[in-house]
């Protein structure tokens, strides 16, 4: 039986909460991962130039998220103007 707390039951909550643990898990493994590569220690010692070759693909791959993250941050606003633009021109998009 799930409690309600607040107008919301406790089950609702269960799954914000799961997808909240396993995104803090992905990122702490995606954050960390370079570290492990960086330093060659362990369970992961590598080729230095293949270790070299990792790290740039992985720095390259932060890169494309970050300005991915950019443009969809301005594509609301990119579509509210260029409705308003095309409204004030009257042109009728289908």
């Amino acid at each position: 039986m799930s409690a309600v707390v607040g107008g919301v039951s406790s089950s609702a909550l269960r799954a914000p909460g799961g997808a909240l643990v396993l995104l803090l898990s992905v990122t702490l493994l995606s954050g960390f991962s370079p570290l492990c590569i960086a330093w060659g220690g362990g369970c992961c010692s590598m080729d230095p130039r293949f270790r070299r070759r990792l790290l740039s693909l992985i720095s390259c791959f932060a890169g494309g998220v970050f300005l991915a993250t950019c443009l969809l941050e301005q594509l609301p606003d990119y579509l509210q103007s260029i409705e308003e633009a095309f409204s004030s021109a009257g042109v009728t998009v289908r």
